[in-house]
């Protein structure tokens, strides 16, 4: 794996901040200069490199949220510019790229690929659509609890998404185009130009590895993780 990086603690850090997948891995791995083809870095149709925890602070996004560490203190060991989160409003004035997706058809796609491959999170005592989905599995219902579970998390997706289109506070980058060969030329035309060449060496082979899929695969495949899970031991997934 090749990347261009700083050894030492950045003073700016760039955020980009997206709803979730392995685009913004890539987008993220490729602004940093990380050549991702010369890796196994797109095993089961996702990044999955050795190195994704080193440009990357989502598996440390709640313990943000909630104020049990501070966003210095998550990102004081990232040795690159280019930070991925799911984070928004708590990024505040940092310098931060808002990933944004106008076209309805592929936000749509873009979360039916991510509850398709996602790990579910769900305890009954996580309030009242939890608490409604797992008596709905402990009942053996769960082609209900599927339907109820991915109409309830896409609309959570598309009203976090119309947040931050409307949103005036940071950089927008549309991705749009993020399922087309003309991904990398439609950032050129937003003005964003940083490590494009690489970018579009990655994009390249991601697209390749991309599924269509349809709301009914997506409902399988949780129905498929709700019937398999052991009810009776456990209270999450």
């Amino acid at each position: 794996m090749t990347a261009i990086h700083n050894p030492f603690k950045l003073i700016m850090t760039t955020f980009v901040s997206y709803l979730g997948g392995s685009a913004g891995d890539m987008f993220t791995a490729s602004c940093n200069g990380i050549d991702l083809t010369d890796t196994d870095g797109f095993r089961r149709r996702k990044i999955v490199t050795a190195s994704n925890k080193v440009y990357t602070i989502k598996h440390q996004d709640n313990c943000i949220r909630s104020g049990e560490i501070s966003l210095d203190k998550a990102i004081a060991d990232v040795p690159f510019e280019f930070v991925s989160t799911h984070l928004f409003n708590e990024l505040c004035d940092n310098k931060v790229l808002n990933i944004i997706v106008h076209d309805k058809q592929v936000l749509d796609r873009i979360i039916q690929r991510q509850m398709w491959l996602q790990r579910l999170t769900l305890k009954k005592d996580d309030g009242n659509i939890a608490t409604y989905v797992y008596n709905l599995c402990l009942a053996k219902q769960f082609i209900n609890a599927s339907k109820f579970w991915f109409a309830f998390s896409k609309k959570i997706a598309i009203d976090r998404m119309a947040d931050k289109i409307q949103s005036q506070r940071y950089q927008k980058l549309d991705f749009s185009k993020l399922f087309t060969n003309d991904f990398v030329g439609s950032l050129n035309d937003q003005h964003f130009t940083t490590n494009t060449g690489i970018l579009e060496l990655n994009h390249n082979a991601w697209i390749q590895r991309q599924p269509l899929l349809s709301d009914n695969d997506v409902i399988d495949s949780i129905c498929e993780k709700f019937i398999t899970y052991k009810w009776s031991n456990n209270d999450r997934i």
